[in-house]
């Protein structure tokens, strides 16, 4: 709902209604059993553990070498999955998909500076 100001302007904000506003801060009902579970983990999620999880994996990063070794296998291996897994991926579409966007981009960027250049 627009609403007509002086000298034919209008407004497309709602008037304030402070009663509405009031309603709006109150609690409507009992919330839910996730959201009561979100409001009490999120301070522990966004400030404890960006720093505990770190420090934790710093200090125990000996323990974790040995389960990934255990799990996963010796570097040796890892390092033979890797040339045979990766290597054709990234020699195939990476190389071939970073080459056409450099080359569009320098074609784009000579193109604008030639007609920069055509324009002065």
């Amino acid at each position: 709902d627009m609403q007509p100001l002086l000298d034919g302007e209008s407004c497309i904000l709602p008037e304030w209604d402070e009663d509405k506003l009031l309603s709006a801060q109150q609690p409507q009902g009992p919330q839910d059993t996730i959201s009561i579970l979100r409001d009490l983990l999120s301070p522990f999620i966004f400030y404890i553990f960006p720093f505990a999880g770190p420090a934790f994996a710093f200090w125990q990063w000996g323990n974790i070498l040995f389960i990934c070794h255990s799990l996963i296998g010796d570097e040796k291996l890892l390092l033979e999955l890797l040339q045979t897994t990766l290597t054709p991926a990234t020699n195939g579409i990476v190389v071939g998909s970073l080459a056409i966007a450099l080359g569009t981009l320098t074609s784009v960027t000579v193109s604008s500076l030639r007609q920069r250049l055509l324009i002065v």
